[in-house]
This record gives structure tokens, C-alpha cells and sequence, in this order.
């Protein structure tokens, strides 16, 4: 296989509709903002789950990242290669999202790998999925805006 598709082969292969029982994208938004059943059903529609085994690539290097994905199951790391030395940036664990932030919100080919550390489960969401709720439903986008800040907050607290 080509490793510079690795990662999104994963992803491809695996997907399947989320199925009962697993948290959906709607209940994690909500836990930071209130939304319509109606803006929850489309979200939720829209989610798919994939599955990746340890040492797989959820992403490498040069890739653009068409999902952001919540960790449902497993543990990952972002990493950067300097040189001949990887250099990890973030390890994110379930109940977390993992994405190549810059990559995925600028739809522009990223600079990290994203790796497994243990087998994972992940619900997933298309950019274009994820652009069309907010247009469709403003207080998605303002659920998505808090959860950035979070985000963003444990980023600089890590720092």
C-alpha cells in the first residue's frame, strides 16, 4: 500500500454508521452548548465510525485532512519528523477529538502525523459535512466555537 494514503485507507475501510450505544457528535456539543433536535439529528446523520489498530496512521505528513474525528476508543499522537527525530506535539486520549487542526479547517496538506497508540475507535465527520451544519444550524456553530476554545485553553495550559 502506499503510505502516503495509509491513514485515509483506514478510514475508508472501516466505515460504518455509528451504532448504538456510542456517544454521538450531538452529546458531545451539547455538553458545551444547547442545540435543536433538529440541528442534533443532522449532525448525528452525518457521523460515522472507523476503527484503527495500534501503530496505524490516522494521518501522515502531506495529507489533507478531510475528517475530524472523536475519540470514542484509543489513544493518539500528533508528531512532527525534524530530521531524523520525531518530535510529539500532543497525545489525545477518548472523549477527545483528533484532527490535524491547520490541515483540516484550511483544507491544506498537513504538517503532522497522526498515529495510533493502541487500537481506536473514532466517530467521524467530512469538512464539507461539518461546513454545511453551520450554515444550516447557527448554534452548531457556536457549539463548535466552544469547543475550540476548550481546545485551545488545554493547548496553552500544556504549553
Amino acid at each position: 500500500m502506499n503510505p502516503s494514503i495509509e491513514g485515509l485507507y483506514f478510514v475508508e475501510k472501516t466505515r460504518v454508521a455509528v451504532p448504538a450505544g456510542v456517544i454521538l457528535p450531538s452529546a458531545f456539543l451539547r455538553f458545551f452548548h444547547p442545540i435543536s433536535e433538529k440541528a442534533a439529528r443532522f449532525i448525528d446523520s452525518k457521523a460515522f465510525q472507523c476503527s484503527i489498530p495500534k501503530n496505524k496512521f490516522l494521518l501522515r505528513s502531506g495529507q489533507v485532512c478531510p475528517y475530524l474525528f472523536l475519540v470514542s476508543k484509543g489513544l493518539f499522537r500528533g508528531y512532527i519528523v525534524d530530521g531524523k527525530n520525531e518530535a510529539t506535539t500532543w497525545i489525545t486520549a477518548e472523549n477527545d477529538l483528533v484532527a490535524s487542526i491547520s490541515s483540516f479547517f484550511d483544507q491544506s496538506p498537513s504538517a503532522e502525523n497522526i498515529q495510533a497508540l493502541e487500537d481506536s475507535e473514532l466517530i467521524g465527520i467530512h469538512f464539507d459535512d461539518l461546513e454545511l451544519s453551520y450554515l444550516k444550524f447557527p448554534e452548531l456553530n457556536i457549539a463548535a466555537r466552544k469547543v475550540l476554545q476548550q481546545l485551545y485553553r488545554q493547548a496553552e495550559e500544556r504549553a
